[in-house]
């Protein structure tokens, strides 16, 4: 959902609590990955590619089971072991995502670059209560929650993480990936996602490999790794 100036008026985002749904599988599986986060988030996750309001987006797997918390989550203690240190951007941003805008796109609130997305499944957005308010009195976006969520880095690396996205798009370097993934109620399916395809990509490609290369590294190595976290099948 669009945070909306008329609809989300006295909103404030409350101290996160231990309720762990950002962590547990339950309200999502796969969470966005800008390019500044890329490498080191490619550690500790798997890096796929989907395609969301037309145009195509990294994203990290952190579980392929509904309701199966991310492997980094100590669920006795329900604590993330990689809070302080390798924490991904998508998590440490929930419940908020950005939307780069377009042409087509109304502007709720001037002059700001993004539409800003919210989960309002998670508990700690209110109305009323005490929290970090999401708008001022005018109705337009807080400058203290702006500078809270680390908006001044946003505006560079939304735009850097959107046009490598097109160029892989624009050059047909994607290819199809399938992987199993298991619902809450047990029931196996598989769902796909694209990966960069290493034999489209050679040398004809040189401003790819020149600006992006350990990028496209870092994403072909989490594929790899985290065997514990996907199980992937042949397409």
């Amino acid at each position: 959902m669009d945070l909306d100036p008329q609809k989300h008026k006295g909103m404030v985002f409350s101290q996160c609590g231990e309720c762990n749904s950002c962590c547990d599988g339950s309200l999502f599986t796969v969470g966005f990955v800008p390019l500044i986060d890329f490498i080191e988030t490619a550690k500790y996750f798997p890096i796929v590619f989907q395609e969301i309001y037309g145009e195509y987006w990294p994203g990290m797997i952190y579980t392929l089971q509904s309701g199966l918390p991310c492997p980094y989550l100590e669920r006795r203690k329900k604590r993330c072991t990689i809070y302080n240190t390798h924490r991904p951007v998508a998590c440490r941003h929930f419940p908020f995502r950005f939307k780069a805008k377009d042409s087509a796109d109304r502007e709720p609130f001037v002059g700001f670059p993004f539409i800003i997305e919210i989960d309002n499944r998670c508990p700690a957005l209110e109305i009323g209560s005490p929290g970090l308010s999401l708008l001022n009195e005018q109705g337009n976006i807080s400058k203290l929650f702006i500078t809270d969520i680390g908006m001044p880095e946003r505006v560079d690396f939304v735009e850097e993480t959107r046009d490598f996205c097109r160029k892989l798009a624009l050059y047909g370097l994607f290819k199809k990936k399938k992987f199993k993934q298991q619902t809450e109620s047990g029931k196996k399916i598989t769902v796909v996602y694209q990966v960069i395809d290493k034999k489209k990509l050679n040398i004809a490609y040189e401003d790819m490999l020149n600006r992006y290369s350990p990028y496209i590294k870092a994403h072909w190595q989490s594929l790899k790794k985290p065997k514990k976290l996907i199980e992937s099948v042949k397409y």
